[in-house]
C-alpha cells in the first residue's frame, strides 16, 4: 500500500497523460470536487463503508489534481491544522 505522499506523483502522471493540468481546467476540477463530495455523503447516508472509502479516493485524487492546476501546495491545510 502507498502513502498519500507516495501516491502524489502517480495521480499527477495519470492526470497529465489526459492532459488536466491546466490552470483554465480548475473550475471544472472544483465542480468535479463537488460531485465526489455528493458521492461520499450518499455513501454515509446509506452507510456503505466501501463506497465511502471509495469517495475518500476520489476526493484525494480530485484535490490533488486541483492543488498542481493551481500550482499551490495544499501543505498549509495539514500544518495550520495539525
Amino acid at each position: 500500500m502507498y502513502t498519500l505522499e507516495e501516491l502524489k506523483p502517480k495521480i499527477i502522471e495519470w492526470a497529465n497523460e489526459r492532459d488536466l493540468i491546466h490552470s483554465e481546467n480548475a473550475d471544472k476540477q472544483r465542480l468535479k470536487l463537488i460531485e465526489e463530495c455528493g458521492e461520499l455523503a450518499s455513501a454515509i447516508l446509506k452507510n456503505d463503508i466501501e463506497k465511502q472509502k471509495d469517495g475518500i479516493g476520489d476526493i484525494w485524487v480530485v484535490l490533488t489534481i486541483l492543488e498542481a492546476q493551481l500550482k499551490t501546495d495544499f501543505e498549509w491545510v495539514r500544518s495550520s491544522h495539525g
